[in-house]
């Protein structure tokens, strides 16, 4: 009967620490291509879905990044897609997603790379008293998230 009791327990523990720390790997996420544009879905027992923006091509997951000044959240960056015909743009954004409340928070602009090695206006991105601003100065906006 302690063996059973001791197991399920074990079981238990294993699952509860499986909920927090999903999410945290690129492979826990997917771009889908739904009928009205591109989805990033999260792959758990219960998925969930936000609209991600695309430039052009197929987006697709780069990385999970956690920040220190967020520690309850996480950022899954991908790849936006590129533009431009003599100066092509690769754009680079990141979804954020708090990890306790199992919800989506943003879509934000992280990153732009010239694929000519030109030096391209990037967005900043500050943390400071539980919230990030992100501006973006290549198309004039500005963006605030709530982190608490």
């Amino acid at each position: 009967m302690k063996k059973l009791a001791f197991i399920t327990l074990l079981i238990s523990l294993s699952f509860n620490s499986y909920a927090r720390t999903y999410g945290e790997r690129s492979s826990d996420w997917k771009v889908i291509k739904g009928d009205n544009g591109y989805y990033l879905k999260k792959l758990d027992p219960e998925p969930k879905m936000i609209k991600i923006q695309t430039i052009g091509g197929s987006p697709e997951v780069q990385e999970v990044q956690k920040k220190e000044e967020a520690p309850e959240h996480i950022f899954v960056v991908y790849k936006a897609g590129s533009a431009g015909t003599s100066h092509i743009v690769t754009a680079y954004r990141a979804v954020v997603f708090h990890l306790k409340d199992n919800k989506f928070i943003g879509d934000l602009p992280l990153k732009y790379v010239s694929q000519q090695g030109k030096d391209v206006t990037q967005p900043t991105w500050k943390f400071s008293m539980g919230k990030l601003v992100v501006k973006d100065p290549s198309s004039g906006s500005e963006k605030t998230i709530d982190l608490r």
